[in-house]
């Protein structure tokens, strides 16, 4: 760390790379547990204590507004269990101010969904988008989560039901997720949290949902194997691919390897290499880290990259009709047609689309 600090860095670029990735905690405190914090300059050392210290308060805050509304689930009996955010900076990282967090999402069944958002509005949360009743059904059955602001800090609260957007064909049960979870402490509150295994599936899932382009994704990876040493590979990937996760799960785990040299769970190394596809994307995954920009990936990109994750041209299908035909609660903004009308919300659909997306589509075909 001392004599790569020592070189001819670029530290506005470094430190803007650090905040888009996520990782500026983490940049922070290795730097000071690495011997090196010396070497920097006074504007630097300023910048990096600062957004810790910020970081810190924002995730005590959090946790705060966490184990509230938490407690209040669990005095109404709503089987509930958050994931991501501060959570996973105690449980994994071992230190609430590393992870550097926005927001709380908290996974419940769909049929407790209405209670729980009852319980969010007494408890003063707002819902970030107002949604007739028409559009309430639709966003259940085409979405996968429901975001409420706090009332004081408009800290965003993410009501999952699903880990997943619909159009991904890959199904994780959330009463197994549940029914599985384990008591974890935090002060004096006890919140239950997903098992290892679980969470490991998570984590890649997660990432791989958004193309991993922030490094902060496989950094919660690498703390969960570090955490979990000995963590079962024959489950993880029998889960995996119950839930036909399974090429989500071992891109994760392939760039976790690749970047940290991190050693896998025994059978993992033997699946990635059975799974043709894993080399390519893990390549163009790490060669987009080692741009000195952050990624910009048009629509079609953003597109195509799930679609690279689906097993097989029967769930590719899936996915692309899944991705374009459903109608959801965007669709009933500019028109409401009766009930015997609705068929023509498809066509109107198709033409929304078309007209949100044509400058983006045009871009990547004629440029």
């Amino acid at each position: 760390m001392t004599q790569l600090l020592q070189a001819a860095l670029n530290w506005d670029v470094l430190l803007a790379l650090a905040q888009w990735h996520r990782v500026t905690p983490l940049f922070y405190w290795h730097i000071k547990q690495g011997g090196g914090w010396e070497k920097l300059g006074d504007e630097v050392r300023s910048h990096l204590s600062q957004q810790f210290q910020q970081n810190l308060q924002n995730n005590f805050l959090l946790t705060t507004i966490l184990l509230k509304i938490m407690g209040q689930f669990q005095a109404q009996d709503i089987r509930a269990i958050p994931f991501k955010g501060v959570i996973l900076a105690a449980q994994v990282y071992g230190n609430l101010g590393l992870r550097q967090v926005s927001d709380i999402d908290i996974l419940v069944e769909k049929s407790e969904v209405a209670i729980a958002q009852k319980l969010l509005q007494e408890a003063g949360f707002f819902p970030a988008q107002v949604l007739t009743p028409p559009q309430q059904v639709l966003r259940l059955k085409s979405n996968y989560e429901d975001v409420w602001l706090h009332p004081e800090s408009q800290t965003p609260l993410d009501l999952h039901w699903n880990l997943l957007p619909p159009f991904f064909p890959c199904r994780i049960s959330v009463a197994d997720l549940l029914s599985r979870s384990q008591p974890y402490t935090i002060g004096k509150s006890c919140l239950p949290s997903l098992d290892p295994v679980d969470l490991l599936l998570v984590l890649c899932v997660n990432g791989s949902k958004d193309g991993w382009l922030e490094l902060q994704r496989l950094c919660d990876v690498f703390y969960c194997l570090q955490k979990y040493p000995h963590l079962d590979g024959g489950e993880l990937l029998q889960r995996a691919t119950s839930y036909d996760c399974l090429r989500m799960v071992l891109l994760g785990l392939s760039l976790t390897q690749l970047l940290f040299h991190q050693p896998l769970p025994v059978g993992i190394k033997e699946a990635i290499e059975c799974d043709r596809m894993i080399p390519t994307l893990t390549q163009t995954i790490y060669q987009r880290f080692l741009t000195p920009t952050p990624p910009q990936l048009s629509l079609l990109e953003r597109a195509y990259f799930p679609l690279q994750l689906q097993p097989g041209w029967l769930k590719k299908l899936m996915y692309c009709a899944k991705l374009v035909l459903p109608i959801n609660e965007r669709d009933l903004e500019s028109i409401h047609l009766p009930p015997l009308l609705f068929p023509l919300y498809y066509p109107l659909r198709l033409l929304r689309l078309m007209a949100k997306h044509a400058r983006d589509v045009k871009r990547n075909l004629f440029c």
